[in-house]
């Protein structure tokens, strides 16, 4: 319990906008020795790596991964999709993501969950 939750929320609060910095999301790519440091990094705000991506929960195997995407209830319910994110938020923070934060468009069916948190509100 405390222990997650000290742990957990470094760059976890729902107002939080990410950055990416390295042009290469790819952890084998990081394990090359040949690499050239100067080319490597771009400052880019929120997100610019598509969701869906292979590694959105490495520790599942890519089956189970697609499984759960394809499949609406499974995805819908999923801890580590926007549902689970939207719990540990409203838990840790007692809020949520503001109407045009970069996570409804994100996340798969975030869409749904904006209309379904906001509604027709212009904010939050």
């Amino acid at each position: 319990g405390d222990r997650f939750m000290a742990e957990y929320w470094i760059g976890s609060h729902p107002n939080m906008r990410p950055c990416q910095v390295a042009r290469n999301i790819s952890l084998a790519y990081w394990k090359e020795a040949n690499r050239d440091p100067a080319t490597e990094f771009e400052l880019s705000h929120s997100p610019t790596v598509p969701f869906a991506h292979q590694g959105w929960d490495f520790y599942r195997f890519a089956s189970t991964r697609q499984e759960i995407l394809n499949n609406t209830m499974d995805r819908l319910r999923d801890f580590y999709l926007l549902q689970g994110s939207l719990y540990k938020w409203r838990e840790i923070y007692k809020e949520i993501p503001h109407k045009n934060s970069w996570v409804w468009s994100w996340y798969p069916d975030g869409q749904m969950f904006q209309q379904q948190q906001h509604g027709n509100s212009k904010t939050r």
